[in-house]
């Protein structure tokens, strides 16, 4: 009986309800996309780390990663190579030679990292190759006996373009001071400017022979995981097989990405509650108004008896109802919203320099986790409950025989 009479004392002003409404509706739908798109980004950027940089996981000497050592390799990589591939968790497997180099052209020069691999074992963990478009060039496919393959910054700063030579200097495995000439073979672009500008990518077995590397060397092994679910797994059957190695999931190699989900997280939930703090605020006043209109109608109702915590519940209810309404139709019109653009993806391109430079596509994805809509949920039911107590307590402190002689 009274949720009756609470939703339909809701409609006795139908313009000021669908103004709170509204109101409401606005700001469910415009914080939960706001949320959609950070979240969104922040698991592209995880995503393209994974693709262009990280990996699942990656395994080198400990050494190796202290001071980019051209002697701490790893030894018969092939065959660990191999092995890994075979483990049933195991998507693919890769190894790589690192070294630090100084690039040079008629133009331009600057410090760049060069990086070795094995193109047709490299392309099935990483997707570099997907990155060089239709007219950029190729994945080491071309006619250079020394093909380069680099990031379309590099070759902005050095002014170079395909089929032009880069000059690199860098230290042989004996300390010489040494260098090559390859010819730029492809040109790719990812979303992290600094990748672009400072990693280019040239054959192992090139690599290998200016630096008197053995051909089986390895600085770093990288596997790809069929699901991230066996991450933590997959690392400790690694470690416990290699103990003498460094064995670094992406979340360890790059804290930033690790922190990024988390932190989106509670960004959202902060956000969220900002926006329902305000509307709260909103409510609360919309309901005074509405108790001090019917000042008169609720002494009527106490001196005929209505109880206190009757007109309490009331009160409360409509407060709820009008909050939960416009949640509703807020949560659902959002749902929809970020449906559609998760599949259809939203271009930001007038800001893409900007994005890149912190290393975020200018192409989102929005997404949410359903749990979102589950904590929202339970914060709309507080903030209504929260926005009604005042109201419901002032209704029911009235005086019933002063307030029948207040004129309607």
């Amino acid at each position: 009986m009274i949720w009756s009479i609470a939703w339909k004392n809701i409609w006795r002003n139908k313009l000021r309800s669908m103004v709170v409404i509204i109101a409401i509706f606005l700001g469910m739908t415009g914080g939960i996309f706001s949320a959609a798109v950070m979240n969104g980004a922040a698991e592209q950027r995880v995503k393209d780390a994974i693709d262009y940089e990280t990996s699942h996981i990656r395994i080198s000497l400990p050494q190796f990663q202290e001071d980019l050592g051209q002697e701490f390799y790893i030894t018969h990589s092939p065959e660990l190579v191999s092995a890994l591939s075979q483990m049933p968790w195991c998507k693919s497997a890769c190894s790589r030679l690192k070294i630090n180099a100084m690039a040079n052209t008629a133009h331009a020069s600057g410090p760049v990292q060069i990086i070795g691999v094995n193109p047709e074992e490299d392309q099935t963990v990483f997707a570099i190759n997907k990155a060089i478009c239709d007219t950029c060039g190729s994945w080491f496919e071309g006619t250079s006996k020394f093909p380069l393959v680099a990031g379309d910054k590099f070759c902005n700063k050095l002014k170079v373009r395909l089929k032009s030579k880069v000059v690199f200097s860098f230290q042989d495995q004996s300390g010489e001071i040494t260098g090559s000439a390859p010819k730029v073979d492809g040109i790719f672009h990812i979303s992290n400017n600094l990748f672009n500008e400072y990693r280019v990518f040239v054959p192992v077995s090139e690599l290998a022979t200016v630096t008197q590397l053995p051909m089986d060397a390895a600085h770093e092994i990288y596997v790809r995981l069929k699901s991230g679910k066996d991450l933590q797994m997959a690392k400790d059957l690694i470690q416990k097989a290699l103990p003498g190695m460094l064995v670094q999931t992406w979340e360890e190699i790059d804290p930033s990405l690790g922190m990024i989900s988390g932190l989106m997280d509670a960004m959202m939930m902060v956000f969220m509650s900002i926006i329902l703090l305000a509307l709260g605020f909103g409510i609360v006043n919309t309901m005074l108004m509405v108790v001090l209109e019917r000042t008169r109608e609720l002494g009527m109702l106490k001196a005929i008896g209505m109880t206190r915590r009757r007109i309490f519940n009331m009160i409360m209810l409509e407060t709820l109802l009008l909050t939960v309404t416009g949640a509703v139709v807020g949560i659902g019109f959002s749902v929809f919203l970020v449906s559609y653009t998760g599949s259809t993806g939203i271009d930001l391109g007038n800001l893409s320099e900007g994005l890149e430079a912190a290393g975020y596509a200018s192409f989102i994805y929005p997404s949410l986790n359903p749990m979102f809509f589950v904590e929202l949920a339970v914060l709309v039911i507080i903030t209504g409950i929260s926005a009604a107590l005042f109201p419901a307590r002032r209704a029911t402190r009235l005086n019933a025989a002063e307030a029948v002689r207040i004129e309607g």
